[in-house]
């Protein structure tokens, strides 16, 4: 895959920055966030200007922004991100999008603004994502996924299915020694999912990292407004990817995210129809299959990262299994 390449933000040093932002007329005080590789400012109401220590993924953003023209959004109600120019300045990656208002989802869970029920956020979660899945491609796509230099995706040579079973087998056989040593019968427990998975219908946009974190919401109401930030696992295909992956990622490191789970599956269920309990479940095993080692240090062991532990619950849960049978 042809991901995003990652630089910190604090390899961006003042004197760039400080050149990027006197350029549009703009100083430090406009800035409204920051990630670990990007600065956000604020240009106006309606745009604004991220800067990246990496020049080099110039190329990704720009396949980004044109994948961004290429959605039929005409049936959303919620706003998508737009790219409206990619540029190099000083060494730096400089990027104007579409301002999309409101605050990330996950800055108000743990305090709620008065007058406003979990329950309803939790459902319109789940509506913003089924939202999302409507977003179309205009044209006849030739790659499934976004980032995909190599061609693996390709739509004329295999079907979404074929293409998710073969991502699943190639991830769980890169990493087999590790997961054997979690899950003894881990190549029948790949081998039952791939048999599970099946999808009939319109491709529809899947963003691949759907979590409190990227879907923006009204500070007051907390009512979805925008989903930000697609990406590496951005492709097309069931839409009902998302509602797995999504209710998975939902309160992913919590002291009791299993039980916040089971709470927060009926929600999903009401949302996406009492036959999308099963996908929801094959979904979430998947994702935790390919995203199980994504977030390993150099220097860190596989089976000690928090993100890989969180995977090994999720792909150990018998009742997952069950459920997804």
């Amino acid at each position: 895959m042809n991901e995003i390449v990652r630089a910190d933000l604090r390899d961006i040093s003042e004197q760039d920055r400080d050149t990027v932002l006197a350029e549009f007329e703009i100083t430090s005080d406009c800035l409204i966030g920051q990630g670990t590789e990007a600065e956000v400012y604020a240009l106006s109401d309606e745009k604004v200007l991220k800067i990246y220590a990496n020049a080099s993924a110039k190329g990704q953003f720009e396949l980004l922004r044109d994948f961004y023209a290429s959605l039929d959004t005409s049936n959303q109600k919620i706003k998508l991100p737009e790219i409206f120019s990619v540029d190099i300045r000083g060494g730096l990656l400089v990027v104007q999008e579409r301002r999309i208002p409101g605050v990330p989802l996950s800055e108000l869970l743990a305090d709620l603004p008065n007058g406003v029920d979990r329950a309803t956020v939790e459902t319109n979660y789940f509506h913003a994502m089924k939202d999302l899945g409507q977003a179309t491609p205009k044209e006849k796509i030739d790659r499934y996924l976004v980032f995909d230099d190599k061609g693996v995706s390709s739509a004329a040579q295999q079907s979404w299915v074929d293409y998710l079973r073969g991502l699943i087998t190639r991830k769980a056989d890169g990493i087999q020694e590790v997961l054997r040593k979690e899950i003894p019968d881990i190549e029948a427990k790949i081998d039952q999912l791939n048999g599970l998975i099946s999808f009939e219908g319109t491709l529809g946009l899947i963003h691949g990292d759907f979590f409190p974190g990227n879907v923006m919401v009204d500070p007051k109401t907390a009512s979805p407004t925008g989903v930000v930030d697609f990406g590496t696992f951005t492709m097309f295909g069931d839409p009902l990817f998302d509602a797995g992956t999504g209710w998975s990622f939902y309160s992913m490191y919590g002291e009791d995210d299993t039980a916040a789970r089971a709470e927060l599956l009926p929600r999903a269920i009401q949302v996406f129809g009492a036959d999308s309990e099963g996908k929801i479940m094959r979904y979430a095993l998947a994702g935790a299959v390919l995203g199980c080692d994504l977030f390993v240090g150099s220097e860190e062991s596989v089976h000690d990262n928090g993100h890989f532990r969180w995977s090994m619950d999720i792909l150990k849960n018998s009742d997952y299994w069950s459920k997804a049978s």
